[in-house]
């Protein structure tokens, strides 16, 4: 398990990239201040993607679940045996069809839950 580290971070004037070395911690802000220029450095961030975890919840929820998923061009079906009105899932126009958000976007319709904007 990674420990996550959260710094402020911003573009500065000439593009930049300025840390804020008071939200570090003091073993981290150690290190930043021993760097000279030129010394190599990797660091890492971590940007939150609600949309790519909204997809792969409920993508990893339609797969252990007792449903069949159908597809036809842009539209992806979804049904039980236990229901029989089938549940479709489409692309928003100017979008690109994924199969898996079609699949997670169906299941989550299916199992009557709200479809966030930001899919």
């Amino acid at each position: 398990m990674t420990k996550e580290i959260k710094v402020k971070a911003w573009r500065g004037t000439y593009g930049n990239l300025v840390l804020s070395s008071k939200d570090m911690p003091p073993y981290l802000r150690e290190k930043v201040n021993k760097l000279k220029p030129g010394d190599d450095f990797i660091l890492t961030l971590s940007v939150p993607d609600p949309r790519g975890d909204w997809i792969e919840k409920w993508y990893k929820k339609a797969k252990d679940a007792l449903v069949t998923f159908r597809f036809h061009k842009t539209v992806t079906i979804c049904y039980s045996f236990d229901d029989p009105i089938p549940v479709l899932s489409d692309v928003r126009e100017g979008d690109t069809y994924d199969r898996k958000t079609g699949i997670a976007v169906a299941y989550a319709k299916h199992c009557g839950e709200p479809i966030p904007d930001f899919i």
